[in-house]
């Protein structure tokens, strides 16, 4: 037989209901209270917020794309550069892989090759 609790027979669930909150046991005031619409300015607040968020997200991000836009014109042109110096090297180095490959498979000797420079 087990050693009777302050509730008596009450089930373990609604034992911890009771006290979920804290450890007194009183009511719960959070789920108690209904709720309530919020006052005039509270709600005037959160509006005056809200526009002037928008307000300064605009006006930043006007400042910034001032700001950035000598920024993204030296990166094109230094992308331009980039570029070009790439498909430059892509041709030269295409050049020499094809002359390589010329010479395995055909066999012909880098000495006896008419477009090489003699000394």
């Amino acid at each position: 037989m087990s050693v009777p609790d302050k509730f008596g027979k009450i089930d373990m669930w609604k034992k911890i209901g009771l006290t979920w909150h804290c450890q007194t046991g009183g009511p719960n005031p959070m789920t108690q209270l209904p709720p309530r619409k919020p006052t005039v300015l509270i709600r005037g607040t959160r509006w005056i917020f809200l526009i002037s968020g928008i307000f300064y997200g605009a006006t930043r991000l006007s400042f910034l794309t001032k700001r950035e836009k000598p920024i993204t014109e030296l990166h094109e042109t230094l992308e331009a550069f980039a570029h070009e110096r790439r498909k430059a090297y892509r041709r030269e180095f295409d050049d020499q892989e094809m002359l390589a490959l010329y010479y395995d498979v055909i066999g012909v000797d880098k000495a006896d090759d008419p477009t090489q420079k003699k000394h």
